[in-house]
């Protein structure tokens, strides 16, 4: 549901950021670093994981196959495949439970893009950053799906995603880009 919201383009600005902090709280890399911060043993494989409790396992294991999937651009609906599934069971010993593909998309994927989103404004609100130039790109898929990605630059030439909006079925018009470039600068 939360993943719905936020990125459906007729809820109000103020639905669409109290889902993207909901879904930021349940960011897998947020879970897995504070398992990892956890007290590690004197090194040893056996003693390390003796240390964390199922849960701490399952949060690193979770941030592991979302960063797999996502870095190798795979399909995450691969997490339903019998051969995934059998992968997964094998490198386990049977101590892991995969996720379906749905959850990965909905839950976990939209989770740390929200954490990531939520990290990069932060930074872009900062100090650090003496001044933003915001761009944006159109484009479309061969399902003659349209869309456009918005990014803003630093000092440093450093370029940040801030938002990919759907506008199929829309008039592609100078009125357009600018009102979906000025909704993402305000809200960033």
């Amino acid at each position: 549901m939360a993943w719905h919201v936020h990125t459906c383009r007729f809820q109000s600005v103020a639905h669409q950021e109290a889902a993207k902090k909901l879904l930021a709280k349940e960011a897998p890399g947020e879970k897995a670093e504070n398992a990892c911060a956890k007290e590690k043993g004197d090194g040893n494989i056996v003693d390390m994981w003796k240390k964390w409790s199922d849960a701490d396992y399952k949060a690193i294991a979770d941030h592991a196959i979302v960063k797999f999937v996502c870095c190798l651009g795979l399909a995450p609906y691969i997490m339903d495949s019998s051969a995934w599934l059998e992968f997964i069971g094998d490198i386990s010993a049977g101590c892991y439970e995969s996720m379906s593909g749905m959850k990965l998309t909905e839950k976990f994927i939209a989770g740390e893009a929200a954490c990531v989103r939520e990290m990069t404004i932060i930074y872009l609100q900062s100090n650090a950053v003496k001044y933003i130039t915001y761009g944006f790109d159109a484009g479309a898929t061969k399902q003659q799906w349209s869309f456009l990605t918005i990014h803003a630059t630093d000092q440093d030439r450093c370029a940040h995603f801030l938002s990919a909006e759907d506008t199929s079925g829309l008039a592609h018009t100078g009125e357009l880009y600018s009102d979906l470039v000025l909704k993402v600068s305000i809200e960033s």
